[in-house]
């Protein structure tokens, strides 16, 4: 069975290059044209909040689709 490829955001790429330490961050910052200081915050973000803080859907999306769940296992029993 194929395993499916994943699509990262650019935010997330730019965050774990970051973490990652081989490139400066005047690197990743002409390559992505964005200013150093975006990168510290999205590191940040990326260390305490991990793979969910740079999806696409929200914790609303993610609760709405918990409770839709929960309600089709009460039907199927």
């Amino acid at each position: 069975m194929a395993r499916k490829q994943r699509k990262h955001s650019d935010q997330f790429k730019v965050a774990f290059e970051a973490i990652q330490g081989t490139k400066t961050l005047s690197e990743i910052g002409s390559q992505y044209n964005l200013p150093p200081n975006q990168f510290r915050r999205r590191e940040k973000q990326l260390l305490t909040e991990g793979p969910t803080v740079f999806s696409d859907k929200t914790a609303q999306e993610l609760e709405s689709a918990a409770g839709r769940e929960t309600e089709l296992y009460e039907q199927i029993g």
